[in-house]
C-alpha cells in the first residue's frame, strides 16, 4: 500500500475497501500520500482510529468521505429528522451499533418460537 501511494503521483483520489480493521490506516497514509479518500464503511473501528482520520484529512488538506448509504434512506432521515425537531422529546442516551459487537444490549426483546419444521426446513 505504501508504495503504490508513494508510485503513483497521477492519482488524485482512492476508495478504501480493505478489510474493517485496515482502512483507518489506508485512508491516513492515503491522505499523507496527498489522495483525497472515499472510504466504505465502517471508516474505523475505534473513536481514536476515527478521530486520527479527521486529523490526517486536516493536517494534509484532503477530502474525506465515508459511505454511510443507510444515512440517506427514508427511515432514517425520518428518524433524524425527529430527534432533531425535538418530537421525541429530550435525547438523553443513544446506542450505535459496532460491527465487532461489543457495544450495546441484545436482551431487551423476548426470544420468538421457531416455526414449525415442516413450514421452514
Amino acid at each position: 500500500m505504501r508504495e503504490f501511494l508513494a508510485s503513483r503521483p497521477d492519482i488524485d483520489a482512492v476508495l478504501i475497501a480493505t478489510g474493517d480493521r485496515w482502512r483507518a490506516t489506508a485512508s491516513v497514509l492515503a491522505m499523507r500520500a496527498g489522495k483525497d479518500v472515499y472510504c466504505e464503511k465502517p471508516s474505523s473501528m475505534t473513536i481514536s482510529e476515527g478521530q486520527a482520520v479527521v486529523e490526517a484529512a486536516r493536517r494534509y488538506g484532503r477530502m474525506y468521505q465515508t459511505g454511510t448509504q443507510r444515512m440517506s434512506e427514508s427511515k432514517f432521515v425520518f428518524a433524524d429528522e425527529l430527534m432533531r425537531s425535538g418530537r421525541l422529546g429530550r435525547i438523553h442516551t443513544v446506542f450505535a451499533h459496532i460491527a465487532d459487537g461489543g457495544c450495546g444490549r441484545h436482551d431487551w426483546l423476548p426470544p420468538e418460537p421457531e416455526p414449525p419444521k415442516k413450514e421452514c426446513d
